[in-house]
């Protein structure tokens, strides 16, 4: 059989799994410690039942791009290249527990500070599409 990819070996188990040659994924600066990650129940009710979620949050503390800077940053970096982001299918009941690296505050344009939340959207009924309405929650 041939390989999954570059880095897969030639080997595959009876359930066709295989191994990865490249030892140095994911990098290290990218493995959160547990202490560093938010869980939080988003539930919006069985109409919503197996669609997809998109949530993201501003960055955490640890997160590259505020290695350097650990203050309370603005809001245009906060969100930088959406890294502290995912997607979630909501089950029956319309609910799904969604896990990301704790957002940190962060200084708006307009000079307020804003404490921890998580922005999401829901696909349509059909799954093909983001819905316009935007939902946002706090984490504290």
């Amino acid at each position: 059989m041939k390989n999954i990819c570059t880095d897969c070996s030639d080997i595959i188990d009876k359930y066709g799994i295989t191994t990865t040659k490249n030892h140095l994924f994911p990098p290290k600066e990218y493995l959160p410690k547990i202490n560093e990650l938010a869980s939080k129940w988003i539930i919006m009710g069985s109409q919503f039942a197996r669609r997809y979620l998109f949530f993201y949050a501003a960055e955490s503390d640890t997160m590259e791009q505020n290695l350097i800077d650990t203050n309370i940053s603005n809001e245009a970096k906060s969100y930088d290249n959406f890294q502290n982001s995912g997607i979630v299918q909501l089950d029956d009941k319309g609910m799904a527990n969604i896990v990301l690296h704790y957002p940190k505050s962060y200084k708006g344009t307009n000079g307020i500070t804003y404490d921890t939340h998580i922005h999401y959207r829901v696909t349509d009924k059909s799954n093909k599409k983001w819905n316009k309405t935007e939902y946002t929650v706090r984490l504290n």
